[in-house]
């Protein structure tokens, strides 16, 4: 595969985000054309200085030399302004490598912070009255070596010196790879101390240590969700609008009409006679959007009404998106609203479970297995703090509604009894002086039908 076809293979598989450009798209973009080769020769020169290849011939390749591609990319802030052009340099299906070099390796996964821990450091230096600050490791990919070399055609828009034909020798990682995130050090970090002379002390430490990081200010947002303060009543907001605003518009009901409730009170059935979905935009990507803002982030009240509508992305009905535009426009309404934290001092757990017995009974049709399951719902609290939230169907059918909520129950305390262990771990070191031991964290669990 030349580097010509790599990039019109990843052009296909591009997502609709307007922020997110191929080498065509940048090139062709004449207000934004000199920002974007800027962008280039920025991802160039820290790669070049963090010894990331070297050049060698061609011919010395002892593998399949891998294509390289262009990924641009407007990066803003919670409110929408730009913060900057980034351009990043991607290997290609770099997943099919040799087989030498994939030999044994059956991990691809990327390991990334999930969002309750990025809520429970809010909770923790909220509670504690520490500062925050945001840092940015610059190319976090390439931090670590290769403990075996790939070899990488020329980037595009640069060419060799050298009369022969040249490639890039990768000494470290570089996005792509199959085994880039397994060797990579962290991105984005959060620091939250007692002390700001001690964050300053540990960002002058890595930056001696030979890291190149950036300073981002205080941690007022992340991953797109903003922190907004509020210091009359001691607050913290958690707020996604311009996700909110980004949904809406792909699936063109930006000026749809607000409502009230996310969802209908009749359980989404399967509706096997239902007339197909009409619609021109994506089911799948819609719905992917709907469950990073229901599972994830700010918007733990369109939990149920995102599950309901994720169960039938494989053959979606007319009825199947309207329950999508009912949420849209229950968001369009509560796009400014978000999680309110206020955090107590005393470092407690509160549960809330509940289950609905045999809830989609009658919505698919009896031969469905899910027409006979039950759902299961709960919160985490910790210091009155909402942390950690879920709504999903039992993965086994229950024949009473007492057994409903004990799988409920058990579902819930799954999750309460470790961050329990590991609030007292991490208590243990940053309190000096608790004010009972780590050990006595009291956890309480609200189930319904006790």
């Amino acid at each position: 595969m030349d580097s010509d076809h790599a990039i019109q293979v990843y052009a296909t598989r591009a997502v609709t985000d307007p922020d997110t450009l191929t080498y065509e798209q940048a090139m062709a973009n004449m207000e934004e054309r000199g920002q974007w080769r800027i962008a280039a020769q920025n991802e160039i020169t820290q790669l070049v200085e963090n010894h990331t290849w070297e050049e060698v011939p061609l011919t010395s390749a002892h593998t399949k030399v891998l294509p390289v591609t262009w990924v641009f990319k407007r990066k803003r802030t919670a409110d929408g302004t730009i913060k900057k052009y980034k351009g990043r340099l991607c290997v290609v299906r770099g997943d099919l490598g040799t087989e030498e070099h994939n030999a044994g390796k059956t991990d691809t996964h990327a390991p990334v912070a999930a969002l309750p821990t990025v809520r429970l450091f809010l909770v923790f230096c909220l509670s504690l009255g520490w500062f925050t600050y945001s840092i940015d490791f610059n190319n976090a990919f390439v931090q670590s070596k290769l403990a075996q070399p790939v070899w990488i055609h020329l980037p595009r828009g640069f060419m060799s010196k050298n009369t022969t034909r040249m490639c890039l020798k990768l000494k470290r990682s570089l996005y792509g790879l199959s085994v880039a995130p397994l060797v990579v050090y962290c991105d984005d970090c959060g620091i939250g101390c007692k002390n700001p002379n001690d964050a300053e002390q540990l960002i002058q430490d890595l930056t001696d240590k030979g890291f190149n990081l950036t300073r981002e200010g205080t941690f007022t947002e992340f991953l797109g969700i903003k922190f907004e303060k509020d210091k009359d009543n001691g607050t913290t907001t958690l707020t996604q609008k311009r996700l909110i605003d980004k949904t809406l518009a792909a699936a063109d009901m930006t000026d749809c009409n607000p409502n009230y409730i996310p969802a209908s009170t009749n359980a989404l059935g399967l509706d096997p006679d239902g007339t197909s979905m009409t619609e021109t935009w994506n089911y799948r990507s819609i719905v992917g959007m709907l469950q990073y803002l229901a599972g994830n982030t700010t918007h733990p009240d369109i939990s149920y009404a995102v599950s309901q509508v994720a169960k039938f992305s494989n053959a979606p009905k007319k009825s199947h998106t309207t329950a999508i535009k009912t949420i849209l426009r229950y968001l369009k309404r509560t796009a400014a609203c978000g999680i309110i934290m206020k955090p107590t001092t005393s470092f407690e757990i509160n549960c809330y479970v509940d289950a609905d017995f045999g809830g989609l009974f009658r919505a698919d049709p009896d031969s469905e297995p899910t027409s006979a399951r039950s759902r299961a719902g709960y919160i985490i609290q910790l210091n009155g703090c909402l942390l950690i939230w879920k709504s999903q169907l039992h993965t086994q059918i229950t024949i009473c509604t007492q057994e409903a909520e004990y799988q409920a129950l058990a579902t819930a305390m799954r999750v309460v009894i470790p961050l329990r262990q590991q609030l007292a771990k991490v208590l243990s070191h940053v309190i000096a002086e608790p004010r009972e031991p780590p050990t006595l964290i009291r956890a309480t669990v609200f189930e319904d039908n006790n």
